[in-house]
């Protein structure tokens, strides 16, 4: 989590239990671009990005240790092979009080 935040994006939870619908609807309103996603809700999840119009590219599995990697899907793991970068900073006191780094889980509904 810390990582997205430092690399400027955001963070938003789902409940693993939501429909690809209700998915479709935090996805929007995030306007996520990239989604890590547990391997026993990546059927959802790849619902969901192609409703949204992001590429299946950008779903990654989200697998620990024990899990074997998830066929013909890209590890959170392979993010780590970026390298490190300096994180995102802000120049004021109202820079960081208007900057979100999380949205709640259920977001609302507009």
């Amino acid at each position: 989590m810390l990582a997205v935040i430092g690399g400027g994006g955001v963070v938003t939870g789902s409940n693993p239990s939501y429909t690809s619908l209700e998915l479709n609807h935090q996805v929007r309103v995030s306007q996520a671009r990239f989604l890590i996603a547990e391997p026993q809700v990546l059927g959802t999840t790849l619902e969901s990005v192609k409703a949204c119009g992001i590429p299946h590219t950008n779903v990654f599995a989200f697998e620990t240790r024990d899990q074997a990697p998830v066929p013909r899907r890209k590890s959170w793991m392979s993010l780590l092979e970026h390298g490190e970068a300096d994180w995102f900073t802000f120049d004021s006191l109202e820079e960081a009080k208007s900057t979100i780094a999380t949205l709640p889980s259920p977001l609302p509904v507009e």
